[in-house]
């Protein structure tokens, strides 16, 4: 099992990993091969006795100050759950973020409503839909905050099968270029969900506008990853074309998930590998001469 994470220096964040058993009762007892001050779990001791019987692990991260590429592997010393091979990028520029720009004068306040649910989990070994609780909690939380950014409400508790809002508000208090970022976590998740909302307040008053349009392309980094058995996958383009988002294992190509002209802006799919094997994959994205290459794991 391959754990890939992002987080800011400093940053503390649980992610969380289940376990079940895919025959008979087995016991685990979980260990560091290395000792690492930046990582714990609990409960590192459990059993299973079959595949609806599912155990959750936490992974308590707390990152080092220093940017860097930090591992860990963790194995069941009773051998009946194969290695977990973390690996930590520290980072103060979050290559998984995805990117929202506005612009607008000087003195001008726009606000951006988000919808939010909650419809548990796919598929988790011989169960379906499996839900580790009737409710789940988001939370918000700005990295470095700023005068002119805000985000309502901050926490956020949405029942199974539930909807809910959060309003960001941007101020156009000072001209010139700025930006902030924004950590959602979310329970029961094994990584966190980073934002970088950049605004370019004007001071030419006499026409008021706001522009989403991005500055370049990019293509994210697929959230989550590992994923079972769903993924989602998004990128952003300067220009309108013709844009094609396909995926590819060994270099065959298994699907194709946009192969349409569209206009300039950003864009997100939801890609179901329900029918695919565990392996990795990798996803290319072309836009106009622009074309971009990721690779991500489907774990089942």
């Amino acid at each position: 099992m391959i754990y890939q994470l992002e987080l800011f220096p400093g940053q503390i964040f649980k992610g969380n990993y289940y376990y079940w058993s895919d025959g008979g009762t087995k016991t685990a007892n979980l260990q560091f091969s290395n000792t690492v001050p930046w990582l714990s779990i609990t409960p590192s001791s459990f059993t299973s006795s079959s595949c609806s019987d599912i155990v959750r692990v936490e992974f308590n991260f707390v990152a080092p100050q220093t940017p860097g590429i930090y591992d860990a592997v963790i194995q069941d010393l009773n051998g009946n759950w194969d290695n977990t091979n973390i690996t930590l990028s520290v980072t103060e520029n979050p290559t998984s973020a995805i990117v929202q720009s506005y612009q607008l004068n000087q003195g001008q306040t726009i606000s951006k409503i988000d919808t939010l649910y909650w419809n548990g989990f796919g598929n988790f070994s011989c169960l379906n839909n499996y839900v580790p609780g009737s409710t789940r909690l988001y939370s918000f939380a700005e990295k470095d905050s700023v005068s002119w950014f805000s985000i309502t409400p901050s926490n956020l508790t949405l029942p199974l099968s539930g909807v809910g809002t959060i309003e960001s508000t941007i101020l156009g208090t000072t001209a010139g270029s700025d930006h902030v970022y924004i950590i959602e976590e979310a329970e029961y998740a094994s990584l966190c969900f980073f934002f970088r909302v950049n605004v370019n307040v004007i001071t030419d008053v006499e026409e008021s506008y706001i522009t989403d349009i991005p500055l370049d392309y990019s293509l994210k980094q697929n959230y989550p990853n590992p994923f079972n058995p769903s993924t989602k996958i998004s990128w952003q383009s300067p220009v309108s074309s013709h844009q094609t988002l396909k995926i590819y294992v060994v270099g065959n190509e298994v699907a194709i998930l946009v192969n349409e002209y569209r206009e300039a802006g950003r864009y997100e799919v939801t890609f179901d590998a329900s029918k695919l094997t565990t392996g990795i994959y990798f996803y290319k994205m072309q836009a106009g001469d622009f074309v971009e290459t990721k690779k991500m794991i489907l774990m089942k």
